[in-house]
């Protein structure tokens, strides 16, 4: 049996080598969410993420590849935790449980874009998302992670590193 740095590393030369085969684009992070879906089945690796640290608003760098631009992270969440809409602007996100339970929420745009710093904003649809589930996140989907109890630990690819490029937080309350 593989030890979980193992599994971990195992998957980090999987997304290595589909991103030197596949163009930047949707069948880029549908290949690699097959590597993520296994990663994330893995006991040894889940049980070894059960010890990583609450950051509540952070994310944890697991793996940042210098060459291919992606990037590895850990989100631990307490319990009952809440996010508002967002997006993650022109990225590509890959995201998945490893532990616990949660609600995906996605919405959809009301308004047209036009006015600077205003935008209505609905939810369309609650995902449930427990243990070992993976989803993939497109350019400007609009989405909030909830916890469905417990805390959760989740794990992330993303195109790019979290912070480096623009994207959107929506208030539904003042339409912002």
């Amino acid at each position: 049996m593989s030890s979980a740095s193992e599994v971990f590393e195992s998957f980090i030369e999987s997304v290595r080598e589909i991103c030197a085969q596949e163009s930047p684009g949707e069948t880029r992070w549908q290949r690699a969410s097959d590597h993520l879906r296994t990663l994330v089945a893995n006991p040894e690796f889940r049980e070894e993420s059960m010890s990583w640290p609450a950051a509540r608003g952070q994310e944890l760098i697991l793996h940042h590849d210098e060459e291919h631009g992606f990037f590895v992270g850990g989100l631990v969440r307490i319990p009952n935790h809440e996010a508002y809409p967002h997006d993650h602007g022109h990225t590509w996100t890959c995201y998945g449980v490893l532990y616990g339970d949660e609600v995906t929420s996605l919405y959809k745009r009301l308004d047209d874009g036009s006015e600077s710093g205003k935008a209505r904003v609905e939810k369309t649809v609650d995902i449930p998302t427990p243990t070992g589930m993976v989803d993939i996140v497109g350019p400007w989907r609009i989405h909030a992670e909830s916890g469905a109890g417990e805390r959760s630990v989740a794990i992330t690819l993303r195109s790019e590193i979290p912070g480096t490029y623009n994207q959107n937080l929506f208030d539904m309350e003042t339409d912002t």
